[in-house]
């Protein structure tokens, strides 16, 4: 898949802003986020943002995890966790509102925090072998086509053998 990143030297030059580089890597796994192909993907799932941010918001934090430890890692979702709390006390509609409806709500920012903590609790109920296997089935699955939320759990509910209903 061609692409760009477009990044500031600061990610690349200080060790403490390289999580900021890591993020914008992860947007690459998905063609539907690609500027070639948007216009084929579901605008309301383009716009939720759960298919861009939230997966490279949570992969931004394995990354931490992987490079930084485990504390780096744990301080990063409650971070996410905190950030969503405070947001959405000044816009209820991120707690109420489902983030598969976030694209019709023009909701996509709480994708960044809601959206990667939904992610991290997937991976808590999934353990992290499933986790890891789910995703990697589901990235294969649609790495270079558009995808939806019911093609999301449908493929993890195959990958892990587990149900993923209400």
């Amino acid at each position: 898949m061609r692409g760009y990143i477009f990044q500031t030297a600061a990610a690349l030059e200080d060790k403490g802003r390289a999580h900021e580089l890591w993020h914008e890597v992860a947007h690459r796994w998905n063609a539907c986020a690609s500027f070639n192909t948007i216009w084929s993907c579901n605008h309301l799932v383009l716009r939720s943002r759960w298919f861009d941010e939230a997966f490279a918001s949570y992969f931004e934090a394995l990354a931490i995890r992987n490079f930084l430890g485990e504390e780096a890692f744990a301080n990063d979702m409650e971070k996410a966790r905190r950030y969503f709390v405070q947001r959405s006390e000044e816009d209820p509609r991120g707690r109420t509102t489902a983030i598969a409806d976030y694209g019709k709500d023009e909701l996509g920012g709480f994708s960044y925090t809601k959206g990667a903590w939904s992610l991290y609790v997937l991976n808590r109920y999934l353990g992290d072998e499933a986790f890891r296997k789910a995703i990697s089935t589901f990235l294969a699955q649609y790495s270079d086509r558009p995808t939806d939320f019911q093609a999301f759990r449908q493929s993890v509910e195959e990958s892990s053998g587990k149900d993923l209903g209400p």
